[in-house]
């Protein structure tokens, strides 16, 4: 009966790590697996599939991104048009950038355009960061903390040792108003001095 039982156990042990197809070898899911002028890895984990999503980019996938449907039936009798290109927003997984693509929409709100190459920019949703509120420390010299600054503030280097989120202004072009770029304030525009900050 022991015997059985030790065969039971080392059969359970080695049917779990059979069950666990995970290679480090091969590609994640998300990650390119081809394309124009790719060079690296081809081959996507066992439950992955390659899929050609443009000339440029192939990307690894449980199952590939249906299009849009051209038409979407209300009832038997009537249909509505819904084409792709009627969209005033790109869509998830929609390509909107990269060498040679012409960009004519934003993605949908919500997600962002991300890099995945110079050849292909694809609209995902964020990935979610810890960034630096208003007035946080986001650099300097030995400074281990977060760089990255919220949507509209920008890293102000302050001196060697402190570099601050602070708000990001640019007002392009209104009819009849003084034109305001200020891209990259420092701290003496800012009419601030290292008192107020502390």
């Amino acid at each position: 009966m022991f015997k059985f039982l030790n065969i039971f156990v080392v059969l359970c042990v080695f049917q779990t790590l059979r069950a666990s197809p995970y290679d480090p070898n091969k590609i994640k899911e998300w990650g390119q697996c081809g394309g124009i002028g790719y060079k690296g890895k081809t081959e996507c984990q066992p439950w992955l599939k390659c899929y050609e999503l443009s000339d440029w980019f192939h990307q690894c996938l449980k199952e590939k991104p249906s299009p849009s449907p051209q038409t979407s039936a209300l009832s038997s009798t009537i249909t509505i048009p819904t084409t792709r290109n009627n969209d005033p927003f790109y869509r998830e997984w929609d390509q909107c950038g990269g060498i040679g693509f012409v960009v004519e929409k934003q993605c949908t709100v919500g997600l962002v355009c991300e890099s995945i190459n110079d050849w292909f920019y694809q609209c995902r949703r964020p990935r979610y960061k810890v960034f630096a509120n208003i007035y946080e420390q986001c650099g300097g010299v030995s400074f281990k903390g977060k760089t990255e600054c919220a949507i509209g503030l920008k890293c102000v280097f302050i001196n060697d040792w402190y570099s601050q989120c602070l708000p990001f202004y640019e007002i392009k072009s209104i009819p009849n108003t003084q034109i305001i770029e200020n891209k990259s304030p420092k701290l003496k525009d800012l009419d601030v001095t290292e008192s107020d900050l502390n």
